[in-house]
């Protein structure tokens, strides 16, 4: 049985879609569980999480088997589930590969947000320590949830070859990448209050490509004002591939290094309105960030109708939008979600620049 990092939350989530289509009902649970205790054993991790699920999906304990908490026992296997599989994440998404070096904080904790530098002085002994002029203003960040869906057919969900389970596990993990990176790097994306953070290259003023791309990124550098000690620059695995050689020869499609500065390749960050490339400067240090591995959930469902496009129109309010729907039932399939739970927002000004303008020698695919 394949094993990896993530793994065992995926066939938890096979589990629950093959039971059933009702989201977070009690016959969804039991079944899943049920189905677990068949496909992995009872003992398996797997079903220790299914099992732990329902505290966490009904907000209840679960109820002893025996002497001892054995249900806090289930809940903490789910939890540690969870958590792998937002470990997975991490592996392939930019925000996780950041994430090291973000300035992580626990949720809805107080924090301030400077808005210049500090600095330091030598101090005489006796004499009065000098205090930086700051601008500071307090605030604090809420876990958001990030929906990621993917629809897959029955019999994908019921074999029980190891391909099947890395396919879908594969297909979960890459949504939520694709989900989170998205929208921590679109500078399109201006968040909205309670649902959805801004990107952190929103409202920057970019600089503008002229052509000569040495040129171009040390202007990117002068409108950088993070530290560049622990900067890294994120730009489409195509541009990277178009800089690399003589002068840049530690980059390519997987990112590497332009100057000595680490660099992220990543589809998520999408070309400007003409179709050239964007290239991002980031201090993570200046970027506050809070997660909730633990709260990572399962949706399924197996009567839903989709529109099965990544920018949905369909719309019953307030001026409906009606528009061909694929009715999950009909075509013996079924949809699969995953809500992670995150936030960030830029704590310290200057921390990102934004080059748009890049040419690409070669025209883009989309």
């Amino acid at each position: 049985m394949t094993d990896r990092l993530g793994m065992n939350f995926a066939r938890l989530a096979i589990a629950k879609a093959l039971a059933s289509g009702v989201e977070g009902s009690s016959s969804s649970i039991s079944g899943a569980r049920r189905i677990s205790d068949e496909r992995y054993g009872e003992t398996s991790h797997v079903s220790k999480a299914a099992r732990g699920e329902a505290s966490h999906i009904m907000k209840t304990e679960v109820a002893a088997a025996s002497a001892g908490n054995w249900g806090a026992v289930f809940a903490s296997a789910y939890q540690d589930t969870a958590r792998q599989f937002f470990g997975a994440r991490d592996k392939g998404a930019v925000i996780g590969r950041l994430r090291p070096f973000l300035r992580q904080l626990p949720p809805f904790t107080p924090f301030l947000t400077s808005h210049g530098a500090a600095t330091a002085a030598w101090v005489k002994e006796g004499a009065p320590r000098p205090v930086t002029a700051q601008d500071w203003s307090q605030s604090s960040l809420s876990t958001l949830k990030v929906s990621s869906l993917i629809v897959t057919t029955k019999e994908l969900l019921r074999s029980e070859d190891d391909n099947a389970e890395v396919a879908i596990f594969n297909d979960l993990v890459r949504a939520t990448i694709d989900a989170s990176d998205l929208a921590f790097l679109d500078p399109s994306n201006a968040g909205v209050l309670d649902e959805r953070p801004k990107s952190v290259t929103n409202g920057l003023t970019p600089v503008v490509a002229s052509g000569d791309f040495k040129a171009d990124l040390e202007r990117l550098v002068g409108a950088f004002g993070g530290d560049l000690t622990r900067a890294f620059l994120i730009a489409r695995p195509e541009l990277f591939i178009q800089i690399s050689g003589f002068d840049f020869a530690s980059v390519g499609a997987r990112g590497g290094e332009v100057a000595g500065i680490p660099a992220l390749a990543s589809q998520a960050l999408p070309n400007d309105g003409s179709g050239n490339y964007r290239m991002i400067l980031l201090d993570p240090s200046g970027i506050a960030y809070c997660a909730d591995e633990g709260a990572t959930e399962i949706e399924t469902s197996k009567e839903a109708a989709l529109e099965l496009l990544t920018n949905p129109t369909n719309s019953s309010s307030p001026d409906p939008t009606p528009q061909q729907l694929v009715s999950l039932w009909q075509t013996g399939c079924v949809a699969m979600g995953v809500l992670t739970h995150e936030n960030w927002k830029i704590a310290r000004a200057g921390s990102v620049s934004l080059m748009s303008g890049i040419a690409p020698s070669v025209a883009p695919a989309s």
